[in-house]
């Protein structure tokens, strides 16, 4: 069948004609599936207002068409991306069977518990996808559920979109997330904003937006106006969803193949053996010990879970981590287990004014229930006993100062309040008049979360300070000269970026690595030491000042110099996100064979980059994508008997 003109954008009312081959079609305007009760086409279709127009052609003796579905925009404006879902009323808004509706099993108090929103519910549909062009962006078969758990009882309700072959698509290819690499969903979920409905709109969000750029597994965010059956309904936070395709997409593993755990090991996918094992170990050895540190390491991804942490303590997450817990494991012998950021609604001033000065440090760490259901003893139990080791818990406080200096840093965090605020203003006033939220609570909760953000920084500092006993804060600048980098715990700095300050503890030791390019070597440090180790760890002081010194090489060996670094390290390639080339480093203790390779998502080795024997030192090297499809790769490093990896996102 054909439809012209076809589904979009229009400033009046337009005739659409339909055409079949000489069958019979009938059509429909307001979302119902059509049939031959239908209205018959006669002649082209005047749409007035906004509606889906959705039709099949029926030939005498044969079964009726796939349907077409296209939606007419009329004198519709929208600054942001437009999703229009249609399924049959019946199974939206019908009394027994619709899953918007109360139903026969709802109860009075909310949530409403027994509602049909509260089943199991999955219905059939179609959605189409209007990018910020108002161009149609995909148009697909799905299934949609409702999402969530106590918001489901707002009059706005999370819908779950999935693609499925019981629909005829297994997932859409489209890049629903412009920032994201990867562009295969096979579901995404339109979020009513959680808890934040009738506040900010964007305050989860903006919480997963401040580290979206570091190795955590967060989920992406788009804004978009939706219509139902033609009807405009708000606007929603485009939104991941988590289940184990979330995993393979983003980390390239077989989604039959992972343990997905929630809460207090509830299983989702696979079962609880590892992760139980790695509980029974904390509760029944001395954490202080190296053998500790190293049994940790092989069974978490460390980095990634004190991020986790450090994240949700500076949000005063409220009802975390009793709550809205996930985590998985590659069911394989180097799969460690990572955390998932999601719902983080409760952070960031939610339902109080002076979040900002709450301990949630104290709340995650003292192993004392302070509030009810939220913080139970199971809940802390890991990072209880995961600080108890010396390495751990200076990598905690360090990292936490870290971010504190950079992503967490005031400033910053204000910006991004005020641009996603902005990013939604032309559009919100119209979502707020449709379901009867108040401007001035939703203005006022802007305000509180920039309070937040301004105060949070000193009050958690204080708290590190006074939990951990580690000094009060001091004053550390970084400077180099040219010819390298200097990473600093978590952080790494270009040349370009110094010189740069931040707050350090002054009871904790920092950790710098100086890092020459290839044609140069390290020759000191200069200020607070005097140091020609290239890795160094010190205490700051009130006001501590280094600088790191590099010095061209004349042999165009790319080594490092005389001091070697200590432990082979794969460097976070630069550019990444990157468009066609990235510059790849790392830095060897020893010389002996190297390998650098390449790999896809599903393993497959798409470049052999270095395969041969090298010098200890600083090398670097470049990796030109021009041929490679867009997506995330890895990268990985293979010498002296280790191995190391990082992932890298080509952008197309």
């Amino acid at each position: 069948m054909t439809v012209s003109p076809p589904a979009g954008f229009y400033p009046a009312a337009v005739n659409v004609t339909l055409s079949a081959a000489g069958n019979r079609i009938y059509y429909t305007l307001d979302g119902s599936d059509p049939d031959s009760a239908s209205a018959l086409y006669t002649g082209p279709v005047s749409v007035a207002k906004t509606a889906v127009l959705k039709a099949v052609s029926v030939e005498t003796g044969h079964q009726p068409s796939r349907c077409a579905h296209a939606t007419y925009f009329i004198n519709e404006t929208s600054k942001l991306p437009v999703v229009s879902l249609t399924s049959d009323p019946a199974n939206l808004f019908d009394y027994n069977t619709g899953i918007y509706a109360d139903g026969p099993g709802w109860t009075p108090a909310a949530p409403h518990h027994g509602a049909n929103y509260w089943m199991d519910w999955e219905k059939p549909a179609h959605v189409e996808f209007f990018d910020d062009d108002k161009k149609l962006g995909f148009s697909e078969e799905c299934g949609i559920a409702i999402y969530g758990a106590y918001t489901r009882s707002f009059p706005q309700k999370s819908i779950s979109v999935k693609f499925k072959s019981d629909y005829g698509v297994n997932g859409i290819d489209y890049p629903l997330f412009p920032d994201l690499a990867l562009t295969r969903h096979k579901a995404f979920v339109l979020r009513n904003s959680g808890n934040d409905f009738q506040y900010t709109h964007f305050r989860d969000a903006m919480m997963q937006t401040l580290i979206q750029d570091l190795d955590i597994d967060y989920l992406e965010y788009r804004p978009a106006n939706a219509f139902i059956n033609g009807e405009y309904w708000g606007v929603y936070n485009i939104r991941e969803k988590v289940n184990e395709h979330y995993i393979a997409n983003h980390h390239g593993v077989d989604p039959d193949n992972i343990d997905m755990l929630e809460g207090n090991m509830e299983v989702i996918h696979g079962d609880t053996q590892n992760y139980q094992e790695l509980i029974d170990y904390l509760s029944t050895r001395d954490m202080t010990s190296d053998a500790a540190w190293e049994y940790v390491n092989r069974m978490i991804d460390l980095d990634e879970c004190l991020l986790y942490w450090a994240a949700e303590v500076y949000y005063n997450s409220q009802d975390w981590p009793a709550n809205n817990v996930k985590y998985w494991r590659e069911r394989s012998e180097n799969g460690k287990w990572r955390w998932i950021l999601f719902d983080l609604d409760f952070g960031f001033n939610l339902y109080e004014t002076t979040g900002q000065s709450e301990n949630h440090l104290y709340y995650l760490l003292s192993g004392i229930e302070t509030r009810p259901g939220s913080n139970p003893p199971w809940s802390t139990l890991l990072p209880r006993k995961l600080v108890e080791n010396p390495r751990i818990k200076n990598q905690f406080i360090n990292l936490i100062a870290d971010l504190l200096n950079t992503h967490f840093e005031s400033t910053r965090v204000v910006n991004t309040i005020n641009e996603m605020a902005a990013a939604i203003t032309p559009d919100i006033a119209r979502h707020r008049k449709r379901w009867g939220i108040s401007e001035k609570t939703a203005s006022d909760h802007v305000k509180r979360m920039t309070t937040f953000a301004q105060e949070r920084p000193n009050y958690l500092r204080g708290f590190v300070r006074d939990f951990f006993k580690c000094g009060s804060p001091g004053t550390l600048t970084l400077n180099t000269t040219t010819g390298g980098r200097v990473r600093l715990n978590s952080l790494t700095f270009t040349a370009d970026k110094l010189p740069w300050s931040g707050s350090y503890f002054t009871g904790n030791p920092i950790h710098l690595t100086a890092i020459p390019d290839p044609g140069w070597k390290f020759a000191g440090w200069s200020g607070s030491s005097a140091s020609t180790d290239t890795s160094l760890s010190l205490l700051v002081g009130r006001n501590s000042s280094l600088t790191a010194t590099f010095a061209a090489i004349s042999s165009g060996v790319e080594a490092a110099g005389n001091a070697l670094p200590q432990r082979l390290e794969l460097l976070p390639n630069y550019p990444n996100p990157f468009n066609p080339s990235t510059t790849i480093a790392f830095v060897l203790p020893a010389a002996g064979p190297v390998s650098l390779r390449i790999h896809d998502l599903l393993g497959r080795e798409v470049a052999l980059l270095i395969s041969g024997s090298m010098p200890a030192g600083a090398h670097k090297v470049q990796w030109d994508a021009g041929g490679a499809a867009g997506g995330i790769y890895f990268c990985r490093l293979e010498a002296g008997g280790t191995a190391q990896s990082r992932k890298l996102i080509l952008m197309r």
